[in-house]
């Protein structure tokens, strides 16, 4: 989709975050989601279109009922990049990107022991 309006990945984003709920009830979608975020929604979470960053990251905020994730690399993935999103310079991202870490992080042990390392960071 590198060739796509950004607009029209943020809309599809919007449309499927929306009917996580939906998907998650029929298995066989079920089974897609993880695939589908990282081939087309994980890169997005460090784009340089701060709204379809923050759609990302909403993005993944909305299928916590989907932690933890199967591939503990795309998990420390969503994770590492929701934690520099705190950083950011856009208020609404590091607002998103809190919710989104929340979200993960509640229902997985081993993005806590990953993040974990990180924390001093954030204190400091």
């Amino acid at each position: 989709m590198q060739n796509v309006d950004w607009r029209i990945k943020e809309s599809i984003l919007n449309m499927i975050g929306n009917l996580s709920d939906a998907i998650y009830t029929q298995p066989d979608l079920r089974h897609m989601m993880e695939p589908i975020m990282i081939h087309h929604v994980l890169d997005d979470l460090s784009s340089s279109i701060p709204y379809l960053k923050w759609r990302s990251l909403w993005f993944y905020s909305q299928f916590e009922r989907f932690y933890p994730l199967q591939d503990s690399n795309h998990l420390h993935q969503v994770v590492d990049s929701a934690f520099k999103s705190l950083f950011d310079s856009s208020l609404v991202i590091r607002v998103q990107a809190a919710v989104t870490l929340n979200k993960v992080l509640d229902k997985s042990d081993d993005g806590k022991r990953f993040l974990r390392p990180a924390l001093k960071d954030l204190i400091n």
